[in-house]
């Protein structure tokens, strides 16, 4: 690309939000690249020259981990949306060990979530 390189284009995406998994393709790898691109959000990384097949394998992968952290994402959300109420129903008949257990499963949840974020705005 003549205007700017494939990891400048990366963090102008990252600026804009993007929300779809990026693969590099290019002539030549190095650990440096490697090492910038994952810590910028690059889904994968493939050497010129290539086999189709692992254009597909590697794309495949990359699609396949993009919805499994949206379905987790859209999850969590609906179980805080739903928590409120169940939360209040169970006081109300005095269910206090189950609220309670909700809680903490929902406090760890939360916390691998940051935690997976995290690890997901270092790659970006």
């Amino acid at each position: 690309m003549p205007q700017m390189s494939g990891l400048d284009l990366l963090n102008q995406m990252r600026e804009n939000s993007y929300d779809f998994p990026i693969v590099f393709i290019s002539g030549f790898i190095d650990n440096e690249l490697l090492t910038e691109g994952l810590s910028c959000g690059a889904s994968g990384f493939l050497e010129k020259p290539f086999e189709e097949h692992q254009v597909i394998g590697l794309v495949s992968n990359a699609i396949e981990k993009h919805k499994a952290w949206k379905l987790l994402n859209k999850s969590i959300n609906y179980i805080l949306y739903q928590f409120n109420d169940l939360d209040r129903f169970l006081e109300s008949q005095g269910k206090n060990t189950i609220r309670q257990s909700l809680r903490t499963e929902l406090q760890e949840l939360l916390t691998l979530k940051k935690s997976l974020s995290q690890n997901k705005i270092r790659k970006k």
